[in-house]
């Protein structure tokens, strides 16, 4: 799914949650070293920024050149990397967040299938059927992902920047399709009961990580 991103990389900083510092520990807690840490598909450099505080050294790479202009800097994380460490392999993905009322966050759902990238269906399937050949250290295994919440508070504007930040949303904006017309927006409005609500919502993150079978 490589660029998905590109063309909405100021919209992804700042519509995308934060992952809980606690995640992070428990990653670190299950290295035997911590001088070095490569974060694949760091896009704006997030998990690196949390990373950092347990590593040396981060590296953060990414496809997307347009989404390294917009990584968040640090002094112990680098945007490009030609090495890696060998001992942890993590995979950490969010799905699109636990918003109320569900049936209008629905029927606009249903009206994205159309415009994700077909590896999308990993996401929807809560990381089950994802290849994962790696040993478990006991944060998800190989069709057993750890199912973690992400808990925030989105203002009515932020809920729309992270949809708008979606790569489905873009895709059929670029075909001539517009799914977050007006009439839609108005009836996420009334849903969400106004736009100066600031609601508290979950957002649905999946871990897997591993070390390498030796």
């Amino acid at each position: 799914m490589a660029g998905l991103f590109d063309q909405q990389a100021d919209l992804y900083l700042g519509a995308r949650p934060t992952y809980p510092s606690h995640w992070y520990s428990m990653l670190a807690a299950r290295t035997p070293r911590h001088s070095l840490a490569w974060d694949v598909g760091t896009g704006n450099g997030q998990a690196a920024i949390g990373v950092a505080e347990h590593y040396d050294e981060v590296i953060g790479t990414d496809v997307s050149e347009a989404q390294l202009q917009h990584a968040i800097p640090h002094p112990k994380a680098f945007a490009q990397a030609r090495r890696h460490p060998r001992r942890l392999v993590l995979q950490r993905h969010r799905r699109q967040p636990d918003v109320r009322p569900r049936d209008e966050a629905k029927r606009f759902h249903d009206t994205t299938l159309p415009y994700w990238n077909p590896n999308i269906q990993y996401l929807f399937d809560g990381y089950k059927t994802l290849p994962f050949p790696f040993e478990s250290v006991g944060l998800g295994s190989e069709g057993k992902p750890l199912a973690l919440d992400i808990p925030k508070k989105l203002s009515f504007e932020g809920f729309l920047r992270m949809l708008r930040s979606w790569s489905a949303v873009v895709t059929a904006k670029d075909q001539g399709v517009d799914l977050l017309s007006e009439n839609v927006v108005k009836g996420f409005e009334s849903a969400w009961g106004g736009s100066n609500l600031v609601r508290s919502i979950a957002y649905k993150a999946f871990m897997l990580a591993g070390k390498v079978k030796l």
